[in-house]
């Protein structure tokens, strides 16, 4: 079975012991991310992280 990423648009076969094969054979629109989307996602909320914690720990300080 073919299942097209809702991210990139890619097209991956998967087998019937894959994770999201079940849930894909009851829904055809169930949405699903490729293994890249899904890294590149999480290293970009991880990246976007680090920014809000380091900008918390030293707000800028208001000028007298």
């Amino acid at each position: 079975m073919g299942i097209r990423c809702n991210i990139c648009g890619s097209v991956k076969d998967i087998a019937p012991t894959h994770k999201d094969y079940q849930s894909v054979n009851k829904n055809p629109n169930f949405p699903y991310i490729c293994e890249y989307c899904g890294r590149k996602i999480q290293f970009e909320l991880q990246k976007a992280n680090d920014i809000y914690k380091s900008s918390t720990k030293n707000p800028p300080q208001a000028h007298s």
